[in-house]
């Protein structure tokens, strides 16, 4: 019951939220660009990130392969990545304003994250076997990069 009731928590948080932000970012940018936001069927795509949240979601709880890597990229780490462009837009670096005020281009951002959140790719995940450099390079090898990252 609890991974289920998880796996809700993480629809809302990283699926209905996310979705939410992204048909805000479409309005916007379909304002700025003069075209229809009356017009459902251009906001209509931001709902795809919210249903491929849950499928994601209902494939790792029935999935007992996953144990150790995933299969796709894992609905928080989606959810987190769209949710981090309206910060990307008001720190506004460079030209990002103009490619994040494009449609086009919030289109291809939801088909790109929800297409890689459903996939079977296999990804690295940090959950350990157990601690033997061996088995667990990659792992390693990443948390190394992280930290001097967060320390450069």
């Amino acid at each position: 019951m609890g991974a289920q009731l998880d796996s809700l928590a993480d629809a809302v948080t990283f699926g209905v939220a996310p979705g939410m932000i992204m048909y805000r970012l479409l309005q916007l940018a379909l304002t700025k660009n003069s075209m229809p936001v009356e017009n459902i069927w251009y906001l209509l795509p931001a709902i795809l990130l919210p249903c491929c949240a849950v499928w994601r979601l209902a494939k790792f709880n029935l999935d007992k392969e996953q144990i150790f890597y995933f299969k796709g990229v894992p609905t928080p780490a989606a959810g987190l990545a769209i949710a981090s462009l309206p910060f990307v837009l008001n720190n506004n670096t460079g030209n990002v304003e103009q490619w994040l005020h494009n449609p086009y281009v919030l289109y291809g951002i939801i088909a790109v994250v929800s297409f890689l959140m459903v996939s079977n790719i296999p990804l690295i995940s940090l959950k350990f076997k157990n601690f033997s450099v061996k088995s667990n390079t990659d792992k390693f090898i990443l948390l190394l990069i992280a930290i001097l990252s967060i320390i450069f």
